[in-house]
């Protein structure tokens, strides 16, 4: 009887990742002969909409040069840029060089920042003003009573708030009983009491879809909030916050602070942005796969 697809016979050496997001039965059947398991849910290529990816245990795509170079594979080495996996360009590059570091989360590398100088930025980003969805696999390793910025947004340098800034997702933890989230949208943003272990690898989710915005943890919704949108009327007052059109990963960037302030301090594993607020189910799927991928419980 001839096969009808999948990967048959014991040689094969498959990964552990679908690029439809779609495992078939005789696929399935090969990685449990390998004794490799298929990641659950969705891939992010398999969701529609993505305009951002960054994985940092891809060494494919991290390189020792801002304008590329040669990638990074050896452990402590300088990561001068990340590129985007989504195919829309959006490679960020290095204000500051974090360090590649292997074998850290579920036997993958990542990229580790100082908390003092490490960060990168992509200076065409317009997808904070409309509705989105964005997710980021990631571990502090610090206290402070300040922001620690995972993600921030800025408008372009000639417009008229150039230092105008909002954290899409940021830590200020005073102490260990002290943990605090903020999440934000246009302009503002909005606190929520740490229900995510500091010690441990975390899938933080922020949503945003017309006046409403959402953050999650691990796939659980843990607080929502106002959003206003760029140009638009909330409650009767209409939003003056300029477009925000730079992405900030591991600070704040801005013509104040140009090399960076509000440092993020611990450990980076991967970012995953859609332009739209995409399903319950899609969430739900892409966080399954996020958790299975990097090993979180």
């Amino acid at each position: 009887m001839r096969p009808r697809g999948g990967i048959i016979g014991a040689s094969v050496t498959p990964t552990t990742v679908a690029a439809s997001g779609v495992w078939h039965l005789r696929e399935a059947q090969s990685y449990q002969r390998e004794g490799i398991w298929p990641i659950l849910g969705k891939a992010p290529s398999s969701i529609a909409g993505l305009v951002g990816w960054w994985d940092f245990s891809d060494t494919t795509t991290l390189y020792n040069a801002t304008s590329g170079g040669s990638n990074v594979t050896t452990d402590g080495s300088s990561v001068s840029r990340v590129n985007d996996k989504s195919g829309n360009g959006k490679n960020i590059v290095a204000v500051g060089a974090a360090t590649y570091k292997t074998n850290i989360a579920n036997g993958r590398g990542i990229v580790r920042f100082n908390g003092t100088s490490h960060c990168y930025q992509a200076t065409s980003f317009p997808y904070f003003d409309t509705a989105y969805s964005a997710f980021v696999v990631c571990k502090t390793t610090a206290y402070a009573s300040t922001f620690q910025a995972a993600i921030t947004g800025l408008p372009a340098t000639n417009a008229a708030a150039p230092n105008a800034d909002y954290f899409l997702l940021s830590l200020q933890d005073t102490s260990a009983s002290s943990q605090t989230d903020r999440y934000g949208y246009g302009g503002t943003n909005s606190a929520a009491a740490s229900t995510a272990s500091r010690t441990a690898f975390t899938v933080y989710g922020v949503s945003c879809s017309a006046n409403a915005s959402a953050l999650s943890v691990n796939g659980t919704g843990v607080a929502t909030g106002t959003a206003i949108n760029l140009g638009k009327s909330v409650s009767g007052t209409v939003s003056d916050i300029p477009s925000r059109v730079i992405l900030n990963v591991g600070a704040l960037v801005r013509p104040a602070n140009p090399t960076g302030v509000a440092f993020w301090p611990g450990d980076m594993c991967e970012i995953v942005w859609y332009s739209s607020d995409i399903s319950s189910s899609d969430k739900s799927q892409l966080v399954t796969w996020l958790m299975s991928k990097w090993g979180i419980a």
